[in-house]
């Protein structure tokens, strides 16, 4: 019988450092964390060298306990369920997009049963989600709120104003000529023209309102 080819632990813990992700085994009983490799684990949860990561409680100490409670709760019930699970949670000190997916799946040893699972680094995949909620409610150019979010606040508004619960104002707001900016002078100036203009219109109104680019230079501001 031809034996098959297996990878070497060395080749199996480069491969997960470069891929920014390690995995490790728990056990409940003894409270050991073991892990394929330090390096990893250190790279993918910011630690020092020295740092110590052979428990939870330290390897947790940079999360915060709203998410420690999350997960300890997830890893229960895939342990009651007999199931596996999928949790995120965000490393404080490490920057805003710092956050590490951990999916695990409890296995039977001897009477007993460990903890296996696999941790990554997933900042550049909140950056895009925080990049789609931000454009979902926002204009990509001027940072003012878009035509559909402005629609929101606007009916919103007139619930309130039919049910005489508030008053207000609606106001419409042209840009003239950007298309001679635009011939004489380049799309990227145009560009800054209406983000002034756009900037402007928020400083006068302040709190006191919001202000929505409708379309190309067209906008809204409600009082």
């Amino acid at each position: 019988m031809t034996a098959v080819p297996t990878i070497a632990p060395e080749t199996l813990c480069v491969a997960l450092e470069a891929a920014g992700q390690t995995m490790f085994e728990f056990d409940p009983v003894s409270g050991d964390l073991a892990w394929a490799d330090e390096n990893a684990v250190r790279s993918v949860f910011g630690f020092d060298e020295g740092a110590a990561i052979n428990s939870l409680h330290a390897l947790f100490s940079r999360v915060s306990v709203e998410y420690v409670i999350q997960r300890e709760q997830t890893v229960t019930a895939a342990r009651e369920e007999g199931a596996s699970y999928t949790i995120e949670y965000p490393i404080e000190g490490q920057g805003p997009n710092a956050w590490v997916e951990e999916r695990g799946t409890w296995l039977p040893r001897g009477e007993n049963v460990v903890l296996i699972a696999m941790v990554r680094r997933i900042d550049e995949q909140k950056r895009r989600e925080q990049n789609l909620s931000y454009l979902a409610n926002y204009d990509e150019l001027t940072g003012q709120l878009n035509r559909m979010r402005f629609k929101e606040l606007l009916a919103e508004a007139l619930k309130g104003v039919r049910a005489g619960t508030r008053t207000g104002a609606l106001f419409f707001v042209g840009i003239d000529d950007v298309g001679s900016i635009n011939t004489d002078f380049g799309i990227d100036i145009a560009d800054q023209v209406i983000t002034e203009v756009a900037a402007r219109m928020t400083r006068a109104v302040e709190t006191a309102g919001v202000v929505g680019r409708l379309a190309g230079t067209k906008f809204g501001v409600l009082l």
